[in-house]
């Protein structure tokens, strides 16, 4: 079920994420940023919305780390890939994890 996707918190992530600012989103979706409220993001979450947040974590540290001109890396014989739809299902989640005042915060200090 799509949860407000038109709503000002998913059109602030969609603006991060186009400006390419993965890192920045990442600590703000881990809770580790100085603009995280919540000491344990996951804490009210369901078992759909917790799997779409560890899923976003994973495809936002990939972003991170090598960047979106490929879905896929390979280090070492070992394969690391991006989350896309998932990062679009926690999306559609409403983004459970980073809330809306923590968005508005960091874009204070930090205008795209």
């Amino acid at each position: 079920m799509i949860k407000n996707f038109d709503s000002p918190k998913i059109s602030i992530l969609r603006q991060i994420m186009a400006a390419k600012r993965y890192a920045a989103l990442h600590e703000l979706v881990v809770g580790i940023s100085k603009y995280s409220i919540a000491e344990e993001p996951s804490k009210d979450m369901n078992n759909d919305e917790q799997c779409a947040w560890q899923l976003t974590m994973h495809h936002l540290e990939f972003l991170s780390k090598y960047g979106d001109s490929s879905p896929m890396v390979e280090i070492n014989g070992r394969k690391w890939f991006a989350h896309p739809e998932e990062f679009d299902g926690w999306l559609e989640l409403g983004a459970p994890g980073v809330s809306l005042d923590e968005l508005r915060a960091y874009l204070d200090d930090c205008p795209l």
